[in-house]
């Protein structure tokens, strides 16, 4: 693995542990503020969060190895579930704006 390639990863790695909490934040306060109402909004953010957690794992993982045959499908693995969350992420927020009009 190249050192910009493993740079990238650190990189991605804080970025899915920040967006990992921010989820899980933005899940428990509107429990909070809803006093337990539960909302299509939650689970699309549960499962960002576990997602982005996925990715984390991914990444120590790829870290760790040395194939390059499998750093590459571990890599592709963690782009399409890391842009997949950001997408589902941008879906939830949009819903939850919109509900709030």
């Amino acid at each position: 693995m190249k050192d910009m390639d493993r740079q990238e990863l650190l990189s991605l790695l804080s970025i899915c542990a920040t967006l990992a909490g921010l989820c899980i934040t933005i899940v428990a306060l509107m429990a909070a503020l809803k006093h337990g109402q539960h909302t299509v909004v939650d689970d699309f953010l549960a499962g960002c969060a576990a997602a982005f957690v996925t990715c984390i794992y991914l990444i120590v993982w790829m870290l760790r190895i040395r194939n390059a045959a499998w750093a590459s499908r571990i890599g592709n693995a963690i782009e399409v579930l890391f842009l997949g969350a950001m997408t589902v992420m941008t879906i939830a927020a949009f819903i939850a704006v919109y509900s709030i009009w």
